[in-house]
Formats: C-alpha cells, sequence, structure tokens
C-alpha cells in the first residue's frame, strides 16, 4: 500500500522537498537534463500610437506623425508660439501576470531651440487619450513619475534620455489596465519659455519582468495515455507509472521546475508533491508506492529560476492493478493435442482454445506459434475463454505459447502447447549434375488428393505439371546456368491445399582449362617458354572469359562460335602459378572460377 500517512508535512529546505516522519516520499526516477538558470526577461517595445497637442490650435491633435515629439515651446517662422507635450501610449497586456523588476522609458533628444538651457523633462502618467483630447481638453494626469536633468556639456543636443516608470507600470497593471499612457512634458514655470522647447523621438519603454510559467499541458500517464479524467478511470497494470506533462513559460529561454502532486482518491490527506528539478518533464512513481486496487489523482504544476509559479493543471485518475492472473491458461486442441501422435500436416488448419483456467479477471489470451510475435484474442467473457484457429507452416514438432491477461494489461505465467505436424510437402527425387544436362525428375505426394504441381529453377519460370492417378508426376529439367541452383515444387490437391517443398544442387559450371605445353601440377616448360591454354565451356552461349595468372592483371579474351578460346602465357619465373579462369554468357552471367594450377620447370643447360 502507498502513498499513505496519518498527515503530510511538506516544506522547502535547500531547494528539495522534504516530508514529516509520518510520510512515504516518492523517488523520482528523473533524467537529469543540464540547462541554463532561467532570468526575467527583458523587452523593448515602442508605443502603439503616439500624439501631440500645440496650444496655438488648442482644439486640435496631432496622431501618429512621422517626425518627433515636441515638449514645451517654441517660435514658428512667423513668431507665433507653440506650446506641446506629447503622450505615449504602450500596449502592456502581456506583462498582466508579471512581476514587473524595473521599466525605463528612452527617448533620444533629436533638436533643441537652445542647447544652453537644460530643463528638466517631466513624464506623467495620463489616461489615454480619446478622440476628443486636445491642448484644451487633455488626457487627465495621474501621477508624475520623474523627471530627467541633463548638465551640461559638449554635445548638443544630449542624444539619449531616460526616466524610471517602474512604479507607474505597476499601478496601471493592479488597475487591470491593458495599456499605459505616458506624458512628456516641460515643468509648469519652464512649459511657456520659448528658449527651453525639445524634440523627442525613437522612444520606447524597456521592461524587465518575469511571468510565470503557463499552466503545464499535455498530461500523459505510462502506460496508460493521455489525461483521463472520466469515470470509469484507465487502469494500470504492476510495474513503474511515468507522469509527464510538457511545460512552457512566456519568458523566452526560461526552463521550469515541474511539481507533480499525487494523492489517493479516498485517501486525499495522503497527498505527496515532489519537484522533478529544471528541464525535467516526468516523474516515475516506483511500483512499490502505488497500492492494489487503489484510484488515485495526480496534478503538476511549474516554477520559474525567479520563484514565480503557474496554476496547477487539471486532474487526472488512474487505478492501480498490481496483482497478474494467478494461473496461466489451459490449452486444448481436437485437431493438434499436446500428446505423442502426428497430426495434421503444413498448411492444414487446427483449432485451439484456451481457458482463464479459473481466474475471473482475465478478459483476453495472447499466443505465438513457435519464436512468432504474439497475437491477441479477447475471451467471450471476463474468466471465459477464446478459440483460434492456426496453420502450421513446418512439419516436425512445433509449440504454441499462451499467456492470459486482465484489463490492465498483466500477464499470466505462460504455458507451452507442444504437438507434431505430419510432413505432408512433396517428395522430390533427382539430381542436377551438370549443366545443359536434361535430367528426368519425379515428385511424389506427400499428401491424399494431389492432383498437380507447380515447380520452377530459381530465376526460371514456373511450371505446372498435373498429377496421375497415384498423385505421381514426372518431369524433365535442364539447368542452363549452374552454380547453387534451388528447385521449388508445390503440390496441389483437389481442395487447394498447397504445400511447398525446396530442393538446392550444387551444379558445375567452371570452364574446362586444358594444356599440353603445361598440364596441371606437372613441372613442365620453363622460363621464357610460351605455353598455349584452351578455355572450353561447360555453360551454353558463352560468348567471353575472363582470366588471370598469380599476380597479374585480369584479361579478356571472345570465345569462337564453339564456346572456346585459346591464350598464350609465357613465364618469367620458375614456380608455381594459378590461372583463374570465369565464362561469361552474352546476357553477362558469369560461371564459377576455375583454378589450374601451373608449375614452371627449372631449366639446366
Amino acid at each position: 500500500m502507498a502513498l499513505r500517512s496519518n498527515s503530510v508535512h511538506i516544506r522547502r529546505t535547500g531547494g528539495r522537498l522534504l516530508a514529516g516522519a509520518t510520510t512515504l516520499m516518492l523517488s523520482a526516477g528523473l533524467l537529469a537534463v543540464a540547462g541554463q538558470t532561467a532570468s526575467a526577461g527583458y523587452r523593448a517595445d515602442a508605443p502603439i500610437t503616439w500624439a501631440y497637442t500645440d496650444s496655438h490650435r488648442p482644439s486640435k491633435i496631432y496622431v501618429d506623425g512621422t517626425g518627433a515629439g515636441p515638449v514645451g515651446s517654441s517660435l514658428d517662422e512667423r513668431g507665433r508660439k507653440h506650446t506641446s507635450r506629447s503622450y505615449y501610449t504602450f500596449d502592456i497586456s502581456r506583462y498582466r501576470s508579471a512581476t514587473i523588476s524595473a521599466a525605463t522609458l528612452w527617448a533620444r533628444e533629436g533638436r533643441a531651440v537652445d542647447c544652453a538651457q537644460r530643463p528638466p523633462i517631466e513624464v506623467w502618467r495620463t489616461e489615454d487619450r480619446s478622440t476628443r483630447s486636445n491642448w484644451k481638453r487633455p488626457p487627465a494626469d495621474i501621477a508624475l513619475l520623474g523627471l530627467e536633468t541633463r548638465s551640461i556639456s559638449g554635445v548638443c543636443p544630449p542624444y539619449n534620455v531616460s526616466w524610471d516608470v517602474a512604479d507607474g507600470l505597476r499601478q496601471a497593471l493592479a488597475e487591470g489596465r491593458s495599456t499605459l499612457t505616458l506624458a512628456l512634458r516641460l515643468p509648469a514655470e519652464l512649459e511657456g519659455d520659448p528658449a527651453q522647447g525639445r524634440w523627442l523621438d525613437s522612444v520606447r519603454i524597456g521592461v524587465e519582468s518575469n511571468s510565470p510559467p503557463d499552466v503545464p499541458k499535455d498530461l500523459n500517464t505510462f502506460p496508460g495515455g493521455p489525461c483521463d479524467s472520466v469515470e470509469p478511470y484507465v487502469t494500470l497494470p504492476a510495474g513503474t507509472v511515468t507522469l509527464s506533462a510538457t511545460f512552457s513559460d512566456p519568458d523566452a529561454n526560461e526552463w521550469v521546475d515541474p511539481t507533480f502532486a499525487v494523492w489517493p482518491v479516498d485517501e486525499p490527506q495522503a497527498r505527496i508533491e515532489r519537484q522533478a528539478g529544471f528541464g525535467n518533464q516526468w516523474l516515475a512513481l516506483p511500483a512499490a508506492e502505488l497500492g492494489h486496487d487503489r484510484t488515485y489523482g495526480w496534478a503538476v504544476r511549474a516554477t520559474d529560476a525567479a520563484g514565480a509559479t503557474s496554476d496547477w493543471s487539471q486532474t487526472c485518475y488512474f487505478t492501480k492493478d498490481n496483482e497478474a492472473p494467478a494461473q496461466p491458461p489451459t490449452v486444448v486442441s481436437a485437431d493438434y493435442p499436446d500428446d505423442d501422435g502426428w497430426y495434421g500436416g503444413i498448411g492444414i488448419p487446427g483449432e485451439f482454445t484456451f481457458g482463464a483456467n479459473g481466474v475471473a479477471d482475465v478478459v483476453g489470451f495472447y499466443y505465438g506459434l513457435k519464436s512468432a510475435l504474439p497475437e491477441y484474442v479477447a475471451a467471450d467473457e471476463p474468466g471465459g475463454t477464446a478459440t483460434v484457429t492456426i496453420t502450421p507452416q513446418s512439419a516436425g514438432p512445433n509449440w504454441l505459447t499462451v499467456y492470459s491477461v486482465d484489463a490492465a494489461g498483466n500477464r499470466s505465467g505462460s504455458v507451452n502447447h507442444y504437438f507434431r505436424v505430419n510432413d505432408n510437402a512433396p517428395v522430390i527425387e533427382g539430381q542436377l549434375t551438370e549443366v545443359g544436362l536434361v535430367t528426368p525428375f519425379t515428385f511424389r505426394p506427400g499428401m491424399p488428393g494431389v492432383v498437380e504441381y507447380h515447380y520452377h529453377l530459381d530465376g526460371d519460370e514456373p511450371q505446372t505439371v498435373p498429377a496421375g492417378p497415384d498423385g505421381v508426376a514426372t518431369v524433365s529439367l535442364v539447368d542452363n546456368r549452374g552454380g547453387q541452383r534451388t528447385l521449388t515444387v508445390t503440390s496441389r490437391t483437389d481442395t487447394g491445399l498447397e504445400v511447398t517443398r525446396t530442393a538446392s544442387f550444387r551444379v558445375p559450371n567452371e570452364p574446362f582449362v586444358t594444356s599440353t605445353d603445361y598440364p596441371s601440377g606437372s613441372p613442365s616448360g620453363g622460363v621464357g617458354v610460351p605455353g598455349i591454354f584452351t578455355f572450353t565451356p561447360r555453360m551454353p552461349g558463352v560468348v567471353q572469359y575472363r582470366y588471370t595468372v598469380t599476380s597479374q592483371s585480369a584479361t579478356t579474351v571472345d570465345a569462337d562460335a564453339l564456346g572456346q578460346a585459346s591464350v598464350t602465357w609465357t613465364p618469367t619465373r620458375t614456380g608455381p602459378f594459378t590461372l583463374s579462369v570465369v565464362s561469361i554468357q552474352a546476357d553477362g552471367t558469369e560461371s564459377q572460377p576455375a583454378r589450374y594450377t601451373i608449375f614452371v620447370a627449372t631449366t639446366t643447360s
């Protein structure tokens, strides 16, 4: 019995989960995955819209222009004063569930009326502008977030300026807003001074934040499959159960630490939680910690390196069955009984009946003939039987291996049903001994009712011959190739039963090699004494020969009309040589090589 305790107390210590003395801990069985430590994400976003107002035209607002945003006052070419404020609206919806570490508004001061002036520029959080916003009806101020004061330097204008707007962003998110509008303007006492005017462009907001991980999805139990939340829940067999899910985090390149929670449905207070470790996606529950015939719920959540945690996933369930069928199945067959007799034959089907042997929760059987992969058949009812038809494909001793399974997939011990199969394949009488030789063969039946035979040498066209009243047939075969040949003969009965037997032959096809100047194996000739060697074919249709002499390159020679060829070879040393010759037919078929031993004698003066 597992996941049981009187009370459960879990606390985090040094990055691990510890449980009270009465809590039964789970082994993680985790796959270690190396990876970087997660950190908060950083984004720099442009405004989704911007606008500015002008006191010279108090009822108008200028939206999403292509130029820089004016701040403060300036005079136009006619000496008219323009006092302006610029408003920038940012989409902050992505940060609704994030923890904001820092937020900075950046801008580039592209132009100034007077570089000797260094007025501070204020940033205000305001209400979002509307279609009716203008100088007379500006967006309502919410809070002054900060101001930027620049010292006089040799650079004019001083280019980049920035403001800390983190508090304003946090407050807007706390209010449930999806946008943040920031206004840039000069302090009231300087705003009307035409010498103080500025123009700002390239406005951006840079936010350092951390969002909690997404809720885990694609929950899976192995064995078992995808999350099961509808009764009756999937039943799992004895053995380890592996829980897994897929995890993601809105922040780029951030891995999470999953926490799996598991509990018996009938004892929810025995819930345990176990971290899997950063980068891991699964948790193994050892077999010993899951009780028999108990139902368990499980869920998972994720925590990032900054400590932000997702919500718990949906709850999945499974029932554990740790007990395999106590008895192996029974196997009976009237067609192929397990005794010392010989029955049926190759290709003759037989029925086999499997029984649960008194085990009530058996739902099916796996079976395989000899070493074949097992097949499954369902029982007619729990604890019932199943009958299958099996056709032996080989004569002699056969065996059928059978085991039963329950609904969870637990397997019983196996039982072997041994039986003997009659050899009913045809008998082949005859022997191929020479290429081109007409050779008689007799086919005799291995079973009653044979009416014909199908036969062929490998690579040749199949032939059919009828059987006589006694089931016997005689044919003549000619091997035109030689080498290793296989004869396949299939007998067929009047009921359509076909049984096959093969016979293999080694038919010499290498050419004959003769020489009167250098008889094979006898010391002859001498250094510089030429010898003539004649090649005669064993195969029909030979058009060429390829030959080599020890340590020399291969040479080809064409055959004459009779398929023969002669070559002259002159030795340059005494001692043994090996002449290897292959004959070649017009279609490229080659013979086996003939080997002819030459012994060059030592001459004396």
